[in-house]
């Protein structure tokens, strides 16, 4: 007779515990019950009333050049990245065409990226050991920052290489595999105009450019401002 003699996921319609979702739903929405009220919604990716059906939303965009230059094209939508939890708490971030720029905030000092640890005065200790670097390679195909956020999601960044060591060590991860497109690297001289480790925000001292590197290929009207290795007929460039 009532919704309270039925499961908290039915409701009482015509004297029977009924799913009330199996009726009042349409296409492309998603039904849930809750406490025997129903609750409707598209489905990700589409808009309109779920009572008489969603349609998939209209793409805002295929790729990044589709977004504003402070935007990224994510789900086929134009989206601040600073607001996707690109950067730590403690930093600053900023967006010049398509890519998230981090820099710790005043008395702060580190990884812009993953963390940024207040300074401390001299002579006093620093809270942890330092660590040591270790590289891994990701195989899936992105863009610049497609593959920070890849980095991001297995507890890592984009590498930074500060001595001929590093550069060597990277390079034997990368000869592990098959390697026919670039690998992605921190580096960047967008916007300041000098190539900077992004990750620390530190120059690049150290360079093992190749022969008439860093270039502007083919004259892109946006410049190439990302440092990447690349396969020049099994070399690495």
């Amino acid at each position: 007779l009532t919704n309270q003699e039925c499961s908290e996921d039915t409701t009482c319609i015509d004297l029977v515990c009924q799913d009330p979702c199996l009726t009042l739903c349409k296409g492309n929405s998603i039904c849930k019950v809750h406490g025997h009220v129903p609750y409707r919604s598209c489905k990700p990716g589409y808009d309109g009333d779920p009572f008489t059906g969603c349609t998939e939303r209209e793409a805002q965009c295929l790729t990044n050049e589709d977004c504003p230059e402070d935007r990224v094209c994510v789900g086929k939508r134009c989206k601040d990245p600073c607001l996707l939890g690109v950067c730590d708490e403690n930093s600053s971030c900023k967006v010049f065409y398509h890519i998230p720029y981090c820099s710790c905030g005043p008395g702060f000092y580190g990884d812009s990226f993953s963390k940024c640890t207040r300074q401390y005065s001299l002579g006093s200790s620093l809270p942890s050991p330092a660590t040591k670097k270790r590289y891994q390679l990701e195989t899936a195909k992105a863009n610049w920052i497609g593959a920070f956020a890849q980095c991001l999601r297995h507890g890592g960044r984009l590498a930074s290489i500060f001595t001929e060591e590093e550069n060597d060590k990277v390079k034997e991860e990368i000869r592990k595999y098959v390697l026919k497109e670039q690998v992605w690297l921190s580096g960047t001289d967008y916007p300041t105009g000098n190539w900077t480790w992004t990750g620390s925000g530190t120059p690049v001292v150290f360079t093992d450019w190749h022969n008439m590197q860093p270039d502007n290929y083919m004259n892109q009207p946006a410049g190439e401002h990302c440092m990447t290795f690349w396969n020049d007929n099994g070399n690495l460039r």
